[in-house]
């Protein structure tokens, strides 16, 4: 449920800001996710999930623009948080970058496929720390048969990065959001992570197909 909730949040982004801010069509795959909470705290969560680099994201030299790291991690982290705080206070709490850090440890490049495993270390009352790492994935990488998750080797490690948030006072509202689209996304995260008091009842019997959207 974790792992189709952040599948969902990259969903509800690529109705908005985050389809402007990357080059190229990275269909995002979320293959497993883990968000812990208590009460209304959110205590930690990791995901990863699998992309394609597709050639229009890429330099002359074949290899993925650098530039679409740190977007790509802001994007990631940004959803894993969406769902992390609907599933602990049923609400989008607003964050801002205030540090986001990228090593570049070699080059991916088109029409690799891609690991990245992101998660988020530390929540706290004005702070939040985040991290997403990158590994190449290989023909002969298989998931595990029981979790469904892949295995990351460091000696694959392409990037590496860490995003440090500032908790702002801001709360999404239903009627804030632009879109029928995104919409029908915010709700079906609602009821899916048990927070849909309070939703139009129209909105709980939804069961349309969403829009399966890549950024």
């Amino acid at each position: 449920m974790d792992g189709k909730a952040v599948q969902l949040a990259i969903e509800l982004l690529a109705h908005g800001y985050a389809k402007r801010h990357v080059s190229g069509n990275f269909n995002f795959k979320v293959t497993g996710a883990k968000i812990n909470v208590s009460d209304d705290r959110v205590l930690s969560a990791t995901c990863q999930l699998t992309f394609t680099v597709p050639p229009e994201a890429c330099n002359t030299s074949g290899a993925m623009f650098g530039g679409n790291v740190p977007c790509i991690t802001d994007i990631i982290t940004t959803c894993l948080l969406i769902a992390a705080d609907i599933k602990s206070k049923g609400e989008w709490v607003y964050s801002t970058t205030m540090a986001l850090n990228s090593e570049f440890v070699r080059p991916s490049r088109a029409d690799e496929e891609v690991i990245m495993q992101t998660g988020i270390e530390k929540y706290g009352k004005m702070m939040i720390f985040t991290y997403a790492d990158y590994f190449l994935k290989d023909e002969d990488d298989k998931p595990n048969p029981l979790t469904g998750l892949y295995d990351c080797n460091l000696g694959k490690l392409l990037y590496r990065t860490r995003h440090q948030k500032y908790v702002t006072k801001l709360r999404l509202r239903r009627e804030m959001i632009p879109t029928n689209r995104a919409r029908a996304i915010w709700d079906e995260l609602l009821v899916m992570l048990g927070k849909s008091k309070g939703l139009p009842v129209e909105a709980k019997n939804d069961n349309s197909t969403m829009l399966r959207s890549k950024l």
